[in-house]
């Protein structure tokens, strides 16, 4: 396979963004996978944080940057890696996305709140955390 051909695989995109290679011209790639790639490096996260794509944005979120901006995302998948780094919980302990006040249980945030939530699963995690920290 000829190199052209190669780097046509966003696989191998991928693998060069990872190994921090060719960062300034990988963050302007048509898929994004590649750009979360390039976001979960760290490269320009003030332009990654306006992705079209949610999953870029996610990565953007696990580095810590721009949770301010992330926690009113309109994808619950952003707002939920906001809440995995303990950010804006007191906000998130109310968004209407169960899979979120999942993450904020898993937190240990609230858990006397989270106990009575109308979702079982956010119930159970709660009561689960809320065990795990009484046996501590």
């Amino acid at each position: 396979m000829r190199y052209e051909e190669f780097i046509k695989d966003p696989l191998v995109r991928v693998r060069e963004a990872e190994q921090g290679r060719s960062l300034n011209i990988l963050i302007d790639d048509e898929e994004w996978i590649v750009r979360e790639a390039v976001a979960n490096k760290g490269y320009c996260l003030d332009k990654l944080i306006n992705d079209k794509h949610p999953m870029v944005r996610v990565a953007v979120a696990k580095q810590g940057y721009g949770l301010n901006i992330l926690i009113t995302d309109e994808d619950w998948r952003v707002r939920r890696a906001v809440a995995e780094q303990g950010y804006g919980l007191y906000l998130l302990i109310y968004d209407e996305e169960s899979f979120v006040r999942e993450e904020v249980a898993r937190q240990g945030y609230r858990l006397d709140i989270l106990i009575n939530d109308q979702d079982w699963i956010v119930r159970r995690v709660a009561k689960q955390k809320e065990a795990a920290l009484c046996l501590d």
